[in-house]
């Protein structure tokens, strides 16, 4: 799930994926303890890095599944500081580099996708828009959504900061 604030008053932009739980689990944790979701977390700005949470069998012991975690970011790693993404977009469009522009193809084949959003919107069958201030995190439904699945929105990257 993508979530995103509608007017950004700060510049963190990031996206996290929770993995699904298995449909068995191959090591016996009890039934009080549920092991907790795998998570890849791509820290794109302001903290430029990447964060997998996930589960690990602790050697020597049966059965034993604990949380670990596997960090980089690039003001750990770098001297200096990154341009921002705009910066190197604009830089790489000076130097004649299309790399990170969308090509053509692309942008007719993402319109293919959203058209169909937009019909399903235009339909009398469709679930009704939910509104919310901007600058906040969305409405409440947003929370419902995946407390359905007992997920949560993720706000960090990781532990870094």
């Amino acid at each position: 799930m993508c979530r995103r604030v509608g007017i950004v008053r700060n510049r963190n932009v990031r996206r996290q994926s929770q993995f699904r739980r298995p449909p068995r689990q191959l090591f016996n944790t009890g039934r009080s303890r549920r092991l907790k979701p795998n998570i890849l977390s791509l820290c794109i700005q302001p903290d430029e890095g990447i964060h997998l949470s996930f589960g690990a069998k602790k050697p020597n012991a049966i059965g034993e599944v604990l949380p670990v975690d596997m960090e980089f970011h690039y003001s750990d790693s770098f001297d200096g500081t990154l341009p921002d993404a705009y910066e190197r977009l604009l830089l790489d469009a000076l130097q004649g580099d299309a790399a990170l522009f969308t090509r053509e193809d692309e942008i007719i084949c993402s319109w293919k996708l959203i058209d169909h959003v937009l019909e399903g919107w235009a339909g009398p069958d469709a679930p009704k828009l939910q509104h919310y201030l901007p600058g906040c995190w969305g409405p409440e439904e947003a929370e419902t959504l995946l407390a359905d699945d007992g997920r949560v929105w993720r706000m960090g990257c990781g532990d870094h900061g």
